[in-house]
């Protein structure tokens, strides 16, 4: 019998839509930890380098929790 379709190859490195969806999932962690941080009582107490430092280091461990739970998402 012959086959219609072409087995799809194995890849090590992710697809465009693996990576766009990783960015936007990376985005949307780092904006919900700033606007977390800042808030009317919040201001003028944290610098803006410290609050996006900290946004990024916890979309950062996110990311990394998303891909060990749920490769290939």
């Amino acid at each position: 019998m012959k086959r219609y379709f072409k087995p799809v190859q194995k890849r090590s490195e992710p697809s465009h839509a693996e990576v766009r969806r990783a960015k936007d999932f990376w985005t949307d962690v780092f904006q919900d930890v700033i606007v977390a941080q800042v808030d009317d009582s919040a201001a003028g107490r944290s610098k803006a380098e410290d609050i996006t430092r900290f946004a990024g280091e916890i979309a950062d461990h996110a990311l990394e929790e998303m891909e060990k739970r749920w490769p290939k998402i």
